[in-house]
């Protein structure tokens, strides 16, 4: 085996190489959700109401509404 120190270039760039492919995964993925969130039907949406859509769609949360439900906490504004 070569030494890292012999090579610092080459290390370089298989870290970028190896890191290219996750980073264009999520690129990818956010581009083809905004896609779907952005049809023929929403293409009005303002850039504010598009991002937060995205965010929604784009967020690993889960709400936990089996227990939001169990405490009974319903707000109404009137």
């Amino acid at each position: 085996m070569v030494p890292a120190a012999g090579v610092p270039s080459l290390q370089k760039v298989a870290l970028q190489i190896l890191t290219m492919f996750p980073s264009t995964y999520c690129c990818e993925s956010a581009f083809s959700t905004m896609n779907m969130v952005k049809n023929k039907y929403r293409s009005t949406l303002s850039n504010e109401h598009l991002h937060q859509c995205l965010r929604l769609a784009l967020t690993p949360f889960m709400p936990k509404f089996k227990e939001l439900v169990a405490q009974k906490r319903c707000h109404f504004s009137h």
